[in-house]
């Protein structure tokens, strides 16, 4: 349990789900620990935490499996949640650069914005 918080990132920031800063991370911890109680397999705790961090940040996980998808023509049940949690694909910095920017170089492959409110939910 500790090594896979130590290697798990939230797209809220650049720390581990180790280090406690926010919410997000201290949840997290909290489901790897009760995860990793009730006999969950490493592979499993992994995917567990891809659907917590998918759920908390749809907008990320959204274009990181579109990412996948258009770059390394890979469907997102395919992508090893280990990958995609960790520091490259979901840390706020890295992802930014490997995902976000990388994804906005494609014509028409994201919808243009619209304006509006600020809220990403």
């Amino acid at each position: 349990m500790t090594k896979i918080a130590q290697n798990t990132y939230r797209p809220c920031c650049n720390n581990s789900t180790f280090y406690q800063d926010c919410n997000h991370g201290s949840a997290l911890l909290g489901l790897l620990e009760l995860g990793a109680s009730q006999g969950l397999t490493e592979a499993q705790l992994y995917q567990e935490a891809l659907a917590f961090n998918s759920f908390w940040f749809p907008h990320n996980y959204i274009q990181t499996a579109l990412y996948f998808k258009v770059a390394n023509n890979t469907d997102w049940e395919y992508v090893d949640a280990r990958l995609v949690l960790g520091y490259d694909y979901s840390a706020v910095s890295p992802w930014s650069q490997n995902v976000q920017t990388e994804i906005a170089r494609i014509p028409g492959l994201l919808p243009k914005n619209q304006g509006g409110g600020s809220c990403g939910v």
